[in-house]
């Protein structure tokens, strides 16, 4: 995936850097529409133009998939989640 390659690309470019911290995520399928970061409890939610929702424990590196759309579990969003 394009997206999955230009990640590798940054994390190569910037690995020499000890201030720049860079983890991937791999979860959906298609671009990533919004972004929500709870600090306090680490977590992050991500929503994409696959209209999937996922929550992120920031520190796991794990997922939790809240929906994967309409088309695919029968719940949540027919068509590209924007907040």
């Amino acid at each position: 995936m394009v997206y999955s390659e230009m990640a590798e690309t940054l994390k190569a470019k910037y690995k020499d850097k000890p201030s720049f911290s860079f983890d991937i995520f791999k979860g959906h399928t298609k671009c990533i529409t919004a972004l929500k970061i709870d600090a306090v409890r680490n977590i992050m939610y991500s929503v994409s133009k696959d209209a999937s929702l996922i929550k992120w424990d920031l520190e796991k590196n794990a997922k939790t998939i809240i929906s994967y759309g309409k088309e695919k579990d029968k719940k949540g969003h027919y068509d590209q989640v924007d907040i």
